[in-house]
């Protein structure tokens, strides 16, 4: 077991200290200073884990409350990064909104949608699939809800097992209701998600 997790831990050494050198512009020894700091918390850290398991919360428990906390602590690292990472695929001049906030006065022709502004510097095609894209898109909003009532579950007093069952059900029950009303109501108000 030990094996397993050392492998990873040696193995990723020469490349952790190439992004430092070659990303991070860090030189030789800062590099090499940062991943052996890393490399001995990886060795001593247990030490504490066990000091804490054993003399005051037990393994099973310091298992998850220190588990837990590591994870809401990577968790709350990467999500702003992730976000702004996104972000940072893209140049100033890439966005169809602030062209459209460019040439808001009356002498430029109206447009019919928002993603039309982009016209100007992407082709016609890749503006229509990035709509096609955007209506099939409308379609996830209801998907926050149903994660956030499916992890509810044990607040609820249902059973994983009988979640499973109610899932069927619920499929059973809200496709007729949505063939047989939610989709004409989108008819009639002239949504078109196709």
């Amino acid at each position: 077991m030990e094996t397993v997790g050392y492998c990873p831990l040696v193995m990723q050494g020469a490349l952790l200290i190439l992004y430092f050198q070659r990303f991070l512009g860090w030189n030789d020894n800062l590099g090499t200073a940062i991943y052996h700091t890393f490399v001995a918390l990886c060795y001593l850290t247990p030490i504490l884990g066990a000091l804490i398991a054993d003399s005051w919360l037990g393994k099973f428990k310091a298992l998850s409350m220190i588990g837990l906390v590591l994870i809401a602590l990577g968790t709350g690292g990467i999500k702003p990064c992730v976000s702004a990472f996104g972000g940072d695929q893209f140049e100033e001049g890439q966005f169809a909104i602030k062209n459209r906030i460019r040439h808001r006065s009356k002498k430029f022709p109206k447009r019919e949608h928002w993603l039309d502004w982009a016209s100007e510097k992407y082709d016609e095609r890749l503006i229509s699939q990035i709509k096609m894209v955007t209506r099939v898109m409308f379609l996830y909003i209801p998907l926050p809800m149903f994660w956030a009532l499916f992890d509810q579950q044990g607040i609820i007093e249902i059973q994983p097992d009988q979640m499973q069952t109610v899932n069927a059900i619920l499929i059973v029950i809200m496709v007729p209701i949505v063939d047989a009303v939610v989709y004409p109501l989108i008819a009639k108000c002239g949504l078109n998600f196709t």
